[in-house]
């Protein structure tokens, strides 16, 4: 059995108890990130739950009840076996969904006036592993997002965006179950409509650990407001996906509806300003 004098009892005390609370904000802050982008894309009509995914109970009518009911079991038994062979612990606490939430903060912040970015449906991000989608609004050109707590230099971080791009020219560009898409109304007004997405590009987006906390540390809970090195962060993620669509530009062997995807009005550089 291990003794403590009182002042390390009180060291480790203040130690832990500094710890809590640090983490108790974080949480916070990111609850309140999500409730402000979750606010955005109900407002555009996007049906999304309180993870600012894709709500996958709103294509009842595009699929049988039935069958988004099996799709939901089948990820209860994976989340299942995943907690079997890992320490419990909250969703919000995961350095994985922290990325993704802070990857869907930072282009709603930046370019979300252009482009409507929302997380995919859980059943998309686990089955399909595509974890964000990202729409034109003005041209309806789409294009997916596979992120990982890691490495963004190295040899590593290569082989794993070869892995993805790899995807678009071997596999015809990821696909989506519960996907959303964009159609001109009246009035020329978005519209936006529910069902199976194909042949969409997808790029991929790393992120090491520490980088991961200190954007956290220094996110604005607004969509208005960003900090310095947020800016950073989203640029690093903006101009990655430049680079990849640039790469897969010159391939030869794309699917007409990857290529018609890759130019987004979004990405155009003036956009950066802000």
């Amino acid at each position: 059995m291990v003794f403590f004098s009182k002042k390390e009892d009180f060291f480790l005390k203040k130690v832990f108890g500094d710890e809590d609370k640090e983490r108790a904000t974080k949480k916070e802050k990111i609850k309140k990130i999500l409730e402000l982008v979750r606010e955005k894309l109900i407002s555009e009509g996007v049906p999304t739950d309180e993870n600012c995914r894709i709500q996958m109970e709103a294509f009842e009518g595009i699929y049988p009840k039935e069958e988004i009911l099996d799709d939901k079991i089948h990820l209860k038994r994976i989340e299942k076996k995943w907690q079997e062979r890992n320490e419990p612990e909250e969703k919000i606490d995961k350095e994985g969904e922290q990325l993704e939430i802070l990857k869907t903060a930072l282009f709603n912040k930046f370019l979300g006036k252009k482009a409507l970015i929302v997380r995919t449906s859980l059943y998309d991000d686990v089955t399909n592993h595509v974890d964000n989608l990202m729409i034109d609004k003005e041209t309806g050109k789409t294009l997916c997002a596979f992120d990982e707590v890691g490495t963004n230099i190295g040899p590593i971080f290569t082989e794993k965006m070869v892995k993805v791009l790899k995807i678009n020219t071997e596999e015809r560009g990821a696909k989506l179950k519960y996907g959303l898409k964009l159609e001109k109304g009246m009035n020329n007004e978005n519209k936006i409509k529910l069902g199976r997405r194909d042949n969409l590009p997808i790029f991929y987006l790393a992120l090491p650990s520490l980088q991961i906390k200190e954007a956290i540390k220094n996110a604005e809970p607004s969509l208005e407001k960003f900090s310095d090195y947020e800016k950073k962060v989203f640029e690093y993620f903006y101009f990655s996906i430049i680079s990849q669509v640039k790469a897969l530009s010159l391939e030869k062997n794309l699917s007409e509806e990857i290529v018609k995807n890759l130019t987004p009005s979004f990405l155009k550089k003036e956009q950066l300003e802000k």
